[in-house]
């Protein structure tokens, strides 16, 4: 009798499951979320240009883990496609090779009051078709410029250290398309595992620079570098359904 009374529970939990996600993702609702695990993977090509001049090219590689950063909202247009807008709150700094000094830097471009993405999600597999679990396409296209001072220090002459300022104009171009896995815990949520590819373009202008104390014998020469970034970003994220 027991056994019995705890399969009913259970069979009435798991339609209760499924009958909850069939009224998600459908024409006319919004969705909300949050990254709470991120991960990247980047490969670089970049150039450098001093002048006229285009005194060193190279390749780099990094990754990146973060948590708990990214928002976004999205709208259902039809009962299959979804747009919206994504922000991260999280800008990892970038290693550049300045070469004309030379040195290493790690620079952190200033945040967007804009969202940084468009992003659209194509539906495979619904929920409200009797699964649980969703399967979509996502994708993402943003832009993203900004102007910014900054500043490190160096040991240049007789040992004293002096500070350098630098105008720096940052532009990030950017493209990605991620599967996405929905699995609905409730009516309203769903946790998610988001994976795939993206393809940037980001390019650095240093337009003047300063330094203290003042040397007559320091020059500056206008730069550039500009980088040509593809590789792997991966989420664990939650999403509520309006």
């Amino acid at each position: 009798m027991k056994n019995r009374i705890l399969t009913s529970i259970l069979a009435v939990s798991l339609f209760g499951t499924v009958v909850s996600g069939q009224n998600q993702c459908s024409k006319g609702h919004f969705i909300f979320g949050s990254d709470l695990i991120q991960y990247s993977t980047n490969n670089s090509s970049y150039r450098y240009t001093s002048g006229s001049h285009v005194p060193d090219s190279n390749k780099t590689s990094s990754s990146d883990l973060s948590f708990g950063i990214g928002v976004w909202a999205g709208y259902f247009v039809s009962n299959r496609f979804c747009v919206g807008l994504d922000y991260s709150f999280h800008q990892p700094s970038m290693t550049y090779y300045y070469s004309y000094y030379p040195y290493y830097y790690n620079y952190s471009p200033s945040f967007s009051i804009f969202p940084s993405n468009l992003f659209f999600c194509y539906y495979l597999v619904k929920a409200d078709s009797g699964q649980v679990l969703d399967l979509a396409l996502e994708g993402n296209a943003g832009f993203q410029y900004n102007s910014s001072m900054n500043s490190y220090y160096e040991d240049i002459y007789n040992n004293q250290t002096s500070t350098i300022t630098n105008q720096m104009n940052f532009m990030n171009l950017n493209s990605g398309i991620k599967l996405l896995f929905s699995f609905h815990i409730s009516k309203h949520f769903a946790l998610q595992l988001a994976g795939g590819f993206n393809l940037g373009y980001e390019s650095i202008d240093f337009v003047s620079s300063s330094i203290t104390p003042s040397y007559p014998s320091y020059t500056f020469i206008p730069a550039k570098e500009t980088y040509l970034n593809y590789g792997f970003s991966g989420s664990f994220r939650l999403q509520f359904y309006l």
